[in-house]
């Protein structure tokens, strides 16, 4: 199988996620992965990967990865984010050395959905109500709405909020571990 064509199923499946069943619940609230069908060549999902808290019935925790290839999720934000996608793999880069050996699309994928992930991890060990999470999460959201800067400075700006870091840092611990195994899979 070509890299290319290594899709989220089957990034979720080696992070260990039995798709049939979801996500075990830990904590006192549900928690929904939903892999969801999209047409990756149009502009029609503002998020492709998501987070979510549901305060109202019924409670719970929402992760949505859009199902496809990395070819086809890395040529969506190519084509409908290029600046928000540069922005994003020199930020990687940064971290990790993944740009000699790895593909930027298996990159950008992957890192998606871990970061999606460390999102659960970071409200997780929080042990918050789900009320005071997303008030602390907007409140912190809010201020580096108002920030005057670059469009460089606000990416860099948005990835401190305390619950974008923590999904961030989630991530880049599982990245290079994630991207070999599915690459010796093929």
């Amino acid at each position: 199988m070509d890299i290319g064509d290594i899709s989220t199923k089957d990034i979720l499946c080696a992070l260990g996620f039995d798709l049939q069943k979801g996500i075990p619940q830990r904590g006192a609230y549900p928690t929904y992965l939903a892999l969801y069908k999209c047409n990756l060549g149009k502009n029609n999902v503002p998020d492709l990967f998501n987070f979510s808290i549901e305060q109202d019935f019924p409670r719970g925790i929402n992760i949505e990865i859009p199902e496809g290839t990395v070819k086809e999720i890395f040529a969506n934000s190519e084509r409908y984010h290029k600046k928000l996608l540069s922005l994003m793999m020199e930020f990687i880069h940064a971290r990790c050395a993944t740009s000699e050996e790895y593909p930027d699309e298996l990159t950008f994928t992957c890192f998606s959905v871990l970061h999606e992930l460390g999102h659960l991890e970071y409200f997780l060990d929080r042990n918050l109500s789900i009320e005071d999470y997303v008030r602390e999460d907007k409140e912190k959201r809010n201020a580096n709405a108002m920030m005057e800067a670059g469009e460089r400075d606000k990416f860099l700006d948005y990835r401190n909020i305390p619950s974008e870091k923590a999904a961030d840092e989630f991530a880049f611990r599982l990245l290079i571990d994630l991207m070999n195994e599915l690459m010796n899979e093929e």
